[in-house]
């Protein structure tokens, strides 16, 4: 069976990019790009039955969250600590 995992790496404080969106010299390697959530089913069928479907988390991540697409949830924590900015799960309105 499919898994979509949702996997970013975070901040001690639960956040994956400053204020403005900027994921520091930290993050430098890590990027997120946008993705539509009909991509999800495509994937899904992509991958077959054994194989897992990664999606980075903050908004998008966030939302296939909020509509019960993530199976699982990865974090990679960095001794790093921003203070505010975007957080790993937007919160959805």
């Amino acid at each position: 069976m499919t898994t979509v995992v949702m996997h970013n790496v975070v901040s001690v404080d639960g956040f994956i990019a400053d204020t403005d969106d900027q994921v520091g010299p930290v993050f430098d390697w890590y990027g997120n790009g946008d993705v539509q959530l009909n991509e999800y089913a495509k994937a899904k069928e992509l991958t077959g039955e054994d194989r897992d479907v990664g999606v980075a988390a903050g908004d998008v991540g966030g939302q296939a969250f909020a509509l019960g697409l993530v199976d699982e949830v990865a974090m990679d924590v960095v001794p790093v600590v921003f203070g505010s900015g975007k957080r790993y799960v937007r919160k959805q309105p």
